[in-house]
């Protein structure tokens, strides 16, 4: 049995636990607009800033943003920028912010797009995953047929790839590659693979991602799943992996959407989405997994748009997605996209997110 088939078998006999009921735990503190912001190291003008990935490093809270440019085709930059935690405490919102261009297009794997990075600090130094946007050769079409060819004979489309890289304490990047899924001798990519974040943080350790297994045409697969990773190889062990967000009915994709922030000994927080058939909206939820990714507790959606213009309409309307999670003391907060155009960033206090968990696991 190939490793697609094994992991459509385990796909299968997923069953979803949660209802399609919105209770909007979140206020809004800040937006912050691609007019406010300067990019110092790119000339073109900016016209999105969204999908924040984030870390709280000291007195800052360092962002790791998707950047698009002028004519708006999704080739996706990532943007390093640096806030005092004041700033968002008080939802202050500055005339101007400097963001600087850290990681851009430079691989056949993303050359369509740098997108949605989930940040880790770790000893200093910041572990990324990201999506890369990905061309393939036709050496892949019998894997990947049906998919649409563009551009030139010699490339076509692959939807994405997960991505891996580290940043020094300048933030001085050092890009790793993409990720694989091995069993035994045989290795394969999924069509798709993104929306991950890291539990432990280790070189070999745990990591939830939504892998998209079968072919395009295969919608109903994409949900999220954990997985035991070797960041020196730049695989994930298909034995390890287990689907721990399974899709609903009235949901058209699930995913998670943010880093894994600890909670307790063996407890992460982590935020994930769906998106609704009814409108193709986004909206999010929060989950307890254990060290290995597997679900402890959910709840139903949490946050998702207020309905007003500024969250509502952008390049992708109805969507507060990803990229970035924190608590501080007892409050939590989400840095989000906004219809992909802008920064918006949310706060809760962690015992309303706890009162709406519901429980599978001790």
């Amino acid at each position: 049995m190939s490793i697609e088939e094994k992991l459509l078998s385990k796909l299968r006999k997923a069953k979803g636990v949660r209802k399609p009921t919105t209770k909007n735990i979140f206020e809004r503190v800040m937006i912050i607009p691609p007019r406010r912001v300067w990019v110092s190291n790119y000339e073109r003008n900016l016209i999105s800033i969204f999908n924040p990935g984030v870390v709280k490093n000291g007195k800052n809270i360092e962002i790791f943003a998707r950047l698009a440019f002028e004519y708006y085709k999704y080739a996706s930059s990532l943007g390093w920028m640096v806030l005092s935690f004041d700033e968002v405490l008080e939802g202050r919102v500055r005339e101007r912010y400097e963001v600087k261009i850290v990681m851009w297009p430079r691989y056949l794997w993303d050359f369509r797009g740098c997108e949605d990075p989930r940040v880790t600090l770790k000893d200093g130094k910041i572990m990324m995953l990201y999506t890369g946007a990905a061309y393939m050769g036709l050496e892949d079409k019998e894997r990947f047929k049906g998919i649409r060819q563009k551009y030139s004979e010699k490339l076509m489309v692959l939807g994405d790839v997960l991505a891996y890289a580290e940043f020094d304490e300048e933030r001085k990047p050092h890009r790793k590659g993409y990720f694989k899924i091995v069993d035994e001798d045989e290795a394969y990519l999924p069509f798709s693979n993104k929306d991950a974040a890291f539990l432990g943080g280790g070189r070999r350790d745990w990591i939830l991602h939504r892998p998209h297994i079968g072919g395009p045409e295969d919608m109903r697969t994409r949900m999220g799943w954990n997985g035991y990773v070797d960041l020196d190889e730049m695989v994930i062990y298909a034995d390890t992996m287990e689907v721990t967000l399974p899709l609903e009915g009235w949901e058209t994709k699930v995913g998670w959407s943010t880093n894994a922030v600890k909670i307790g000994s063996d407890e992460y927080l982590v935020g994930w989405h769906g998106v609704l058939f009814e409108n193709i909206e986004y909206r999010n939820g929060l989950a307890v997994v254990d060290g290995e990714g597997r679900l402890r507790g959910i709840t139903n959606y949490v946050l998702a748009v207020s309905g007003d213009l500024q969250e509502s309409y952008g390049d992708r309307p109805l969507s507060i997605f990803g990229d970035g999670l924190i608590k501080v003391d007892e409050m939590i907060y989400w840095f989000g996209g906004l219809c992909d155009y802008a920064i918006g960033v949310y706060r809760t206090e962690f015992d309303k997110v706890m009162e709406e968990m519901k429980w599978l696991r001790g």
